[in-house]
């Protein structure tokens, strides 16, 4: 449970602190923030305090739209960092590289060229877009029973 200290209650009752991009989960702050984030041990952006790994979704979304931000954390990050510790060759993290160039025309530099990024782990977007679908499928078929 999340505190006033911006720590965690870990599994042991001791206090986890939390890492500076969770405080971008509050609204309202003029600064940009996101819906949810997965800490993961060793993690190179938003590493767990400990061997654990922590799912995190917003608290202003709506039901909706926690259902399909859980779904992205736990069935993709979270789902990917387990199977990579099982030995599989797989990323748990959005990656993103040059999939291409654009060109504009300046008029006095002439033709200048840029580069388009995209995401380039296919396996991981794949597995989200479709693990949000199922999950708010299940979702609305429980809210419309």
């Amino acid at each position: 449970m999340l505190n006033n200290r911006l720590a965690l209650a870990g599994p042991d009752g001791g206090e986890v602190p939390l890492p500076l991009t969770l405080l971008l989960l509050r609204r309202g702050s003029g600064e940009p923030f996101y819906y949810g984030v997965t800490l993961m041990p060793s993690a190179s952006n938003n590493p767990s305090p400990d061997s654990s790994v922590y799912v995190f979704t917003a608290s202003f979304l709506s039901e909706e739209k926690k259902v399909a931000n859980a779904a992205h954390e736990l069935y993709g990050h979270a789902y990917f960092y387990e199977l990579k510790k099982q030995g599989l060759n797989v990323n748990p993290n959005h990656t993103r590289a040059i999939i291409g160039y654009g060109t504009e025309k300046d008029s006095l530099l002439g033709e200048l060229q840029y580069p388009i990024y995209g995401n380039t782990n296919q396996l991981l977007e794949e597995t989200i877009e479709k693990m949000v679908k199922e999950s708010l499928e299940n979702y609305f078929d429980r809210i419309n029973e």
